[in-house]
């Protein structure tokens, strides 16, 4: 896992993949957001930019993921959870579909969640990127790292 310093291109970067998410999936998406370290300005971060897209009924979510995957967007297929300490492994809260760029194609996360959950957007709060970063950097000091998907 590299760390590197905040880039102001990844706003347009997300900007650029957003509006082609957009294009192919229409209103299928509520909202498609910038999560994740590369969303907060002067956070140092992975070169990944993460997106999440808001859905009205992820069991219903067929029609978008197969937009994306017939635009070489890749996986979607099966419902994942997201790890969080305290929680149970298989909380609602935490479910999700997550998909990958097409191969060959900028790095990102796209990860698929309900609008019954505000999922990472509460991640934009600067005082838990500041320990994610923290956290990242010593993770890439000591040679850690959680999972090769991941990173």
């Amino acid at each position: 896992m590299v760390v590197t310093s905040y880039q102001p291109h990844w706003v347009e970067e997300f900007a650029r993949i957003a509006k082609h998410i957009r294009d192919l999936v229409g209103p299928a998406a509520i909202r498609i957001d910038h999560i994740g370290s590369t969303a907060v300005p002067g956070l140092g971060a992975k070169d990944v930019i993460d997106l999440q897209i808001t859905v009205s009924d992820l069991d219903a979510a067929d029609g978008l993921t197969h937009a994306l995957r017939t635009a070489g967007f890749r996986h979607g297929i099966t419902l994942e959870y997201d790890l969080f300490h305290r929680k149970s492994e298989t909380d609602p809260e935490l479910r999700k579909l997550y998909m990958r760029e097409p191969e060959g194609e900028r790095r990102a996360h796209i990860h698929i969640r309900p609008d019954s959950i505000d999922g990472y957007l509460f991640l934009k709060d600067p005082v838990l990127h500041i320990i994610y970063e923290a956290a990242s950097l010593w993770a890439e000091k000591v040679g850690w790292s959680p999972d090769e998907d991941y990173v």
